[in-house]
């Protein structure tokens, strides 16, 4: 009801012509006041649906809200024999990675696995990048190839390209039934506690990815529940591939080391705490598994050159978002950095050829 309250609110502003004085200088938090008197209903709308990280767009101009509240219903109208705006590959997100490989590898392009960039050479002159250099982890040879353009995760990069802000902590857990209080025949889920809803309150939300066996990405009857968000606490250290189970450390670690990752452990545990019981406590729970890893941004100019067009280009860190659309915001941002021109995701209009061959389909049909 509200959704549609919105969006016939949004034509009558279009039809008669307020709509830049309406959704750019009305800001948000006024905008829901005229339909909503709960505080919860507010950070459903903000945080569920128009998938905001923080409560800034209250004080924003609506406009970018209510566009995310149309994402929001498109998507759910597009797949409505799931009841989910959201849409998961099945073997999980390995998937995209091996699609990406394979297509990269069909046009021509090669992999270096499980490699780490030791240095960058520049162009005396126009600064721009023109080759790297790797070193190999076990025969300690100098490999490298000469390039037109880097473009790369943070991880890749030192602290001249990247700048650290926070760190994301996650933590999955193995459950022996489904998420208490969702629909019974419902094996993956996407949900979103919002921060003001946490006990105590967060100046982040919680982001939860259910997962089960028909998705094809664990055994039957056991689901994955992932949760992530941003560190709040000062006891998990962000210290990035730092993992484990809920069983005690190696034999081969030392007292220290052992006691260290136990309090970054009980740190991040802290943050999630009100949650567990969310996915039915120790009694659904098999196992539980946490990472704590530092959240980079790119730096604008390279320490090195002084220079901010070296024509190397650094993404953003993945952040807690399970639902990757601030990943995908990302994304498009590097294309048009590295092509200078906007990524145009528009199916092609078909061809004079193809509309023949439809039509003759057609005719054939009505024979």
């Amino acid at each position: 009801m509200f959704l549609n309250d919105c969006f016939d609110y949004y034509k009558i502003c279009i039809t008669v012509n307020l709509t830049y004085i309406v959704y750019y200088f009305f800001f948000f938090f006024f905008f829901l006041k005229n339909f909503l008197q709960k505080n919860t209903q507010t950070e459903f709308i903000g945080h569920c649906i128009g998938l905001h990280q923080d409560n800034q767009y209250l004080t924003q101009p609506a406009i970018q809200t209510i566009r995310n509240m149309k994402l929001y219903a498109r998507s759910l109208a597009k797949y409505s024999n799931s009841g989910s705006p959201f849409i998961y590959p099945e073997y999980g997100l390995g998937g995209l990675s091996e699609a990406f490989a394979r297509i990269c590898s069909i046009n021509g392009g090669d992999f270096l696995m499980e490699r780490t960039i030791n240095k960058f050479f520049y162009d005396s002159k126009t600064n721009h990048v023109v080759a790297v250099q790797s070193i190999h982890p076990e025969t300690k040879e100098v490999e490298g190839c000469t390039v037109d353009a880097v473009v790369g995760d943070p991880s890749y990069f030192d602290d001249t390209r990247r700048v650290q802000s926070g760190s994301v902590i996650r933590c999955i857990c193995l459950l022996r039934g489904p998420v208490p209080g969702l629909p019974k025949d419902l094996e993956s889920a996407q949900i979103i506690y919002p921060q003001g809803q946490c006990i105590p309150k967060r100046k982040h939300d919680i982001y939860i990815s259910v997962v089960g066996h028909r998705l094809k990405c664990t055994p039957e009857n056991v689901w994955s529940a992932t949760m992530s968000t941003m560190q709040e606490s000062s006891e998990s250290s962000g210290s990035s591939g730092s993992s484990g189970s809920s069983g005690s450390s190696g034999s081969g670690e030392s007292s220290s080391s052992s006691s260290s990752k136990e309090e970054e452990r009980s740190g991040i545990m802290a943050e999630f705490a009100n949650v567990f019981s969310l996915l039915g406590g120790d009694i659904n729970i098999i196992d539980t598994f946490y990472e704590a890893t530092p959240y980079y941004t790119p730096s604008e100019i390279n320490v090195l050159t002084s220079s901010q067009d070296d024509c190397v280009y650094v993404s953003k860190s993945v952040d807690a978002t399970t639902h990757f659309e601030s990943t995908t915001a990302d994304i498009i941002e590097l294309y048009k950095k590295v092509t200078g021109e906007d990524l145009d995701l528009s199916l092609p209009s078909p061809t004079n050829s193809q509309e023949e061959e439809e039509e003759k389909k057609g005719e054939l049909k009505e024979e």
